[in-house]
């Protein structure tokens, strides 16, 4: 994908899980922090297809954010292992409603921002 197709994809997942997921946080903290990670992801792989980078695999794209990007590296390793517990582990270890809340209302907007303002 392009900047601006990472970019709508990043913004449409970001208005879906604040228009409606996070209303429903406490029933699905998992979808909340799934969503969420994606966005992430997009926000941060515009930033690389700017530079002519493109990362399939996540273990790569963590590596370069951490190399690359590393004011928002917390945050987005955050985002991946919340979404990460999420998607692969039981529901009884997955993420509270309290910690998709703050992901999706702390890191989230920081990483956009970095991402946009660098764009």
């Amino acid at each position: 994908m392009h900047v601006k197709q990472h970019l709508q994809k990043a913004d449409r997942n970001r208005d879906f899980v604040i228009k409606y997921l996070l209303n429903h946080v406490k029933e699905y903290p998992d979808w909340v922090s799934v969503v969420t990670f994606y966005s992430a992801l997009h926000y941060v792989d515009a930033l690389f297809a700017k530079q002519g980078l493109h990362r399939e695999h996540h273990l790569e794209r963590n590596r370069d954010v951490s190399l690359l990007m590393s004011e928002i590296e917390n945050e987005f390793l955050n985002l991946y292992d919340l979404g990460r517990i999420s998607r692969y582990e039981s529901i009884s270890e997955m993420p509270s409603a309290a910690e998709a809340s703050e992901a999706t209302n702390t890191d989230l907007p920081r990483i956009e921002e970095f991402v946009k303002s660098r764009l």
